[in-house]
């Protein structure tokens, strides 16, 4: 559940110096409506402080810290799993640590000057890049971090107004400038995100764009907002290619993308070795429903998909997102040559038409047996973000 950081906090605490100790007593406090510890922090915090048996002070309940410009939520089972890295007579006198440190000026400039040049976009940092850790202290100073966390701990920026939300996003930041998107959702002018470890993250307005792709094309949106996201990539850091077929492995690693299906799986196909660089999104893709292969043991990744093909896959992957979204009908009886496609694209047309996931090619015309390009599988992404929203 997205945290709403807008709520009323108690009790509060003040970062005179930047770290801030949350007390026993602060930890025991009543829970608010959604099951939550909630801190309120006044001015800037580089550190958070808390007992070593905070996990047993909350019980089963997150601890949400409100601070300035961000909140964070963690959960009671993340720093119980914590506390395990010690002994249990060094946690009764040992202190839990969030560090959240923003990195020098002149550092942070250097490294999104790198990530503009490999990403190949314009980059403008909308929240400070802060250097994040979580680790527990003992006694005599011995120091032991998580790795990963066993459940997300929650990040959430306080974003001005005056920005574009469709090109923001929360990444996490490599020291050799490698950006990695952190699926990042918009809760009362908070922009979050669920992140599994701890480094350096920050709020990004990204703008990409491409040669081949100018401002009037009807797919350029589109792609622009895919590209925050990394949904979509070019051929080439310049050069999009609108106009090219997509193959069945192209779109699959797409909607894998966009459904957020993370995890291992076989591919289950004889043609898609697993060294490959789709045999991931097959295998996910395949373990969720969302496609089929042409035979028992075929799929012909590199085979082009035809829009039939492409609606049948995101009408799956619209019933395996559940989205509770109302839409409206539309008839299929819009487009005349619908008759030519099989019964069971006939079925996944009318779905993926009536949910706005698709469009005809031209007036009267879906071209079922067409192959889609990769503009069109941009809209047809976008849209399903959409209505999975």
């Amino acid at each position: 559940m997205t945290p709403t950081p807008t709520a009323t906090p108690t009790p509060s605490a003040s970062a005179q110096t930047g770290v801030v100790t949350i007390t026993a007593s602060q930890l025991s406090e009543s829970k608010n409506a959604q099951g939550e510890v909630v801190v309120s922090v006044n001015g800037a915090v580089t550190e958070l402080l808390l007992p070593g048996n905070a996990a047993e002070l909350l019980g089963r309940a997150p601890l949400r810290v409100v601070m300035q410009d961000l909140s964070v939520t963690i959960p009671a089972t993340v720093l119980a799993e914590l506390s395990k890295l010690i002994s249990a007579e060094a946690l009764a006198k040992s202190t839990i640590s969030l560090r959240l440190k923003p990195v020098a000026d002149n550092t942070a400039v250097d490294l999104l000057a790198r990530a503009s040049a490999l990403a190949g976009a314009q980059l403008r940092a909308k929240s400070d890049l802060r250097e994040w850790s979580l680790s527990i202290f003992t006694q005599n100073d011995q120091s032991f971090s998580l790795r990963q966390f066993a459940e997300p701990i929650m990040i959430s920026y306080k974003v001005g107004a005056d920005v574009d939300r469709s090109l923001l996003g929360i990444y996490f930041i490599e020291d050799v400038g490698k950006l990695e998107y952190m699926s990042s959702t918009w809760t009362n002018g908070y922009l979050s995100a669920a992140v599994s470890h701890f480094s350096k993250y920050v709020v990004l307005e990204v703008d990409k764009t491409f040669k081949d792709l100018k401002s009037d094309h009807w797919a350029y949106l589109a792609v622009k907002q895919l590209a925050v996201k990394q949904l979509v990539q070019g051929v080439a850091a310049d050069r999009f290619d609108p106009n090219r077929a997509v193959t069945r492995a192209e779109f699959t690693a797409m909607l894998v993308r966009a459904l957020g299906l993370k995890g291992q799986a076989e591919p289950g196909f004889a043609d898609v070795p697993a060294d490959k660089w789709y045999a991931e999104a097959v295998g996910l893709a395949k373990q969720a429903g969302v496609i089929n292969g042409q035979t028992a043991s075929q799929f012909e990744p590199e085979a082009k998909i035809s829009r039939q093909e492409m609606a049948a896959m995101l009408a799956r992957a619209y019933a395996y997102a559940k989205s509770k979204v109302s839409v409206a009908s539309r008839n299929i009886s819009a487009f005349n040559d619908i008759g030519y496609a099989p019964q069971w694209a006939q079925e996944a047309i009318s779905e993926v038409y009536r949910l706005g996931l698709m469009q005809g090619r031209a007036e009267g015309q879906f071209a079922p047996n067409q192959n889609g390009t990769r503009a069109e599988s941009a809209q047809m992404i976008l849209n399903l973000l959409s209505v999975m929203e």
